[in-house]
């Protein structure tokens, strides 16, 4: 204050012009900071009292790897007269199948019984036809017992799988079915697919809110779908064999499996 009171009277004139220039330049930034603020509390307004448009985007996205788990289910059937007979025959064919593939570097939380089944095996009594008298008629009559032994096998080394086959058929398995190349931990993949699918429908959104005149705003619903099929081969693919005598082992070929992911997002339009 004391310096202003040794100002000319020029000097207070000009000072006092701008602090008023100051003071509206405040008052201007001030008044377009609460004009925003009302525009967009207004526009928050529009949008609870009133619907906005929301538009749905079905977007895709997938990624392959190579599969590191191959699982199949293999079988050792026997069938005798005696009960007793059929049993140690399944037995022992069994055994010697769980031992060759723990040889193979198989675990036994790899290795697991599925079914177990005694079949008792029946003689029927011939149908009557002629015009001549029927003999007594026969009653049905067991003639036999067949043993079904399905063990469920994982291997996590496929480049064994080959092997594998030629080699429990050796052993004693008499049927190979449901082999099939699988991702062990899919997970991290299908979160892969998941991202380029949700960024696919963000993408398409954009294209319309643009054409629209508008911008998108937030997600009002979503959805997934897909996963990873595992790759599926035959009993004739599997075994490789036919004919007579002992055949080499099958060439199997894992490929690659494809994880795909569909999402399904409504976005809300501004």
């Amino acid at each position: 204050m004391q310096i202003y009171q040794e100002f000319s009277d020029e000097q207070k004139r000009a000072a006092k012009i701008l602090a008023l220039v100051f003071l509206f330049l405040v008052n201007v930034l001030l008044l377009g900071v609460f004009a925003s603020y009302a525009l967009s509390a207004w526009g928050d307004w529009r949008g609870v009292s009133g619907p906005r448009l929301q538009v749905s985007f079905q977007g895709d996205g997938k990624v392959t790897a190579k599969p590191d788990v191959a699982k199949l289910q293999i079988t050792v059937i026997s069938d005798n007269k005696i009960l007793s007979y059929a049993e140690e025959d399944n037995t022992k064919r069994a055994n010697a199948v769980i031992g060759f593939l723990k040889k193979q570097g198989i675990a036994e939380k790899d290795i697991k019984t599925t079914s177990y089944s005694v079949s008792p095996q029946y003689s029927y009594p011939r149908p009557c036809f002629g015009p001549g008298p029927c003999p007594p008629v026969e009653r049905t009559k067991i003639i036999g017992y067949q043993i079904y032994n399905a063990l469920d096998i994982t291997i996590r080394d496929v480049a064994k799988v080959s092997d594998i086959l030629d080699g429990v058929v050796e052993s004693g398995v008499d049927q190979i079915s449901n082999l099939q190349f699988t991702i062990d931990e899919p997970d991290e993949l299908k979160a892969e697919a998941r991202g380029k699918a949700v960024a696919d429908a963000r993408k398409k959104a954009e294209r319309l809110a643009k054409q629209l005149g508008k911008r998108v705003g937030k997600i009002a619903a979503f959805s997934e779908s897909g996963g990873s099929p595992p790759i599926i081969f035959g009993r004739e693919a599997m075994l490789g064999k036919g004919g007579e005598g002992p055949a080499p082992a099958p060439q199997i070929e894992p490929g690659e499996n494809e994880i795909a992911v569909s999402v399904n997002i409504t976005y809300e339009l501004r």
